[in-house]
């Protein structure tokens, strides 16, 4: 899991993927605390953004109930018997800073390490001020 440093309100977030692994669908989980994400007109308090339905770029409006919010992010993929995993087996995220944000690489749990099955860049852009 990765916790991003305190967003505040009106930060735009840009999430662009990469092709996922086509084994299994794979996810990308937001969970946010003291406020909302806005995707596609919905506050979303958690949401998972997946490979098979999701589009290759989702754009995020940060909207913080007070000062900031904390966002954190993991991967999460379904296995074949269609349920969600997330944190067993070989899952892991390796974080790269850009000078815009981050990139997630992901490994699911499957087989050996892999941190390509779900790779996701994450673009901040503080509110116009």
């Amino acid at each position: 899991m990765y916790e991003l440093p305190a967003i505040g309100d009106g930060t735009s977030l840009r999430i662009d993927f990469e092709d996922p692994n086509p084994a299994r669908p794979q996810g990308l989980r937001l969970e946010v605390r003291g406020g909302t994400l806005e995707i596609a007109g919905n506050d979303l308090t958690d949401v998972v953004l997946w490979s098979d339905s999701a589009p290759k770029s989702v754009r995020a409006t940060v909207k913080a109930t007070r000062g900031s919010v904390n966002l954190r992010l993991w991967n999460c993929w379904r296995d074949p018997a269609g349920s969600v995993q997330a944190w067993i087996g070989n899952a892991g995220i390796l974080v790269s800073e850009t000078t815009t944000g981050i990139v997630l690489r992901c490994s699911d749990g499957f087989d050996d390490v892999t941190f390509g099955d779900l790779v996701a860049a994450v673009q901040i852009d503080a509110p116009n001020e």
